[in-house]
This record gives C-alpha cells, sequence and structure tokens, in this order.
C-alpha cells in the first residue's frame, strides 16, 4: 500500500528572511519614548542661521577696534565674508 499524503517542507532560514524584510520593522514604543531634546538645543537648532549673521560681526568686532589700523578693519571684513560664504548654502536642505 502506498503512503498518500502531503509532503511538509521543511522552512529555512530563507523563507524567514524573506517575511521579515516583508514587514516594516518599527519599534513604535522606542520612537515615542525618544527622549526630548533640552529647550535650549530646540532654540538653537531652529534659529542657528539668524544668530550665525548677528553674532559674526559681534565676535569679530574687537580686532578692529583695538589697533584701528585699515589691515585690522580689512581682517575683520575678511572674516564675516568668510564665515558666511562658508554657511551660504541652500535653504531646501
Amino acid at each position: 500500500m502506498a503512503e498518500t499524503g502531503t509532503v511538509l517542507a521543511a522552512s529555512s532560514p530563507k523563507d524567514n528572511d524573506d517575511a521579515s524584510a516583508s514587514e516594516p520593522n518599527f519599534d513604535l514604543e522606542k520612537r515615542r519614548r525618544r527622549r526630548k531634546r533640552p529647550w535650549a538645543v530646540q532654540v538653537l537648532l531652529a534659529y542657528w542661521r539668524p544668530m550665525l549673521l548677528v553674532l559674526t560681526p559681534l565676535a569679530a568686532l574687537p580686532l578692529p577696534l583695538i589697533s584701528g589700523l585699515n589691515r585690522d578693519w580689512c581682517a575683520y571684513m575678511m572674516i564675516i565674508m568668510a564665515v558666511y560664504w562658508v554657511f551660504q548654502g541652500r535653504r531646501d536642505r
């Protein structure tokens, strides 16, 4: 008498990987429990461009005020232009 029955295929690790790859692997609880940034850090991240615009000339101002020479005023302007040039960029990033 011949056995009639179904052959059960053993599941391989490859089959398990395919199933887990199709489902998104997001841990929503971990994302909800993420620590909130301090208020000062949030302000710095939100307004760093206007602060750079205002604080750069103020930070470099002692250079020409101490001596008052033309070369120091030139260095002052070059520092400001260099900082602005380095931080210029596209706004859509």
